[in-house]
C-alpha cells in the first residue's frame, strides 16, 4: 500500500498529502504520484497490509482538491491542473513508462 511522505520543508499546498495511504490502483495516484513540482520533496514508501492496519494517523481517503487554471505565459493558453501540482507533473511516471 503506497504512502506519501513529505519533508518538513514541504510546500503548504502539498502538506495535506503527507501520510495519504491509498491502494496502488486508486485513481488519485494517476495525477498525484510524487514528484509533482520543481523542488518537490515528497516521496512514496510501501506499507504492508499489516503495517497499514496497525499504523495510526494515516489518511485513508484522497484529499479533495480543486482544479485550478494555469496560463501559459508564452501562448496564453489556459490549462486545468490539480491544485498543488505544477504543470507537466500531473502524471504517474511509472504508468507513463509502461505505455
Amino acid at each position: 500500500m503506497p504512502r506519501v511522505t513529505c519533508s518538513r520543508r514541504v510546500q503548504d499546498r502539498r502538506a495535506a498529502w503527507h501520510d495519504v495511504t491509498l491502494p496502488i490502483d486508486h485513481p488519485w495516484w494517476k495525477t498525484h504520484y510524487p514528484v509533482n513540482a520543481w523542488r518537490c520533496r515528497c516521496g512514496v514508501v510501501a506499507l504492508t497490509q499489516r503495517e497499514y492496519d496497525r499504523r495510526q494517523g494515516l489518511k485513508k481517503e484522497a484529499p479533495v482538491e480543486p482544479l485550478v487554471d494555469w496560463t501559459n505565459p508564452k501562448t496564453g493558453e489556459v490549462h486545468k491542473v490539480p491544485y498543488g501540482i505544477d504543470l507537466g507533473f500531473a502524471y504517474n511516471v511509472g504508468e507513463a513508462h509502461q505505455q
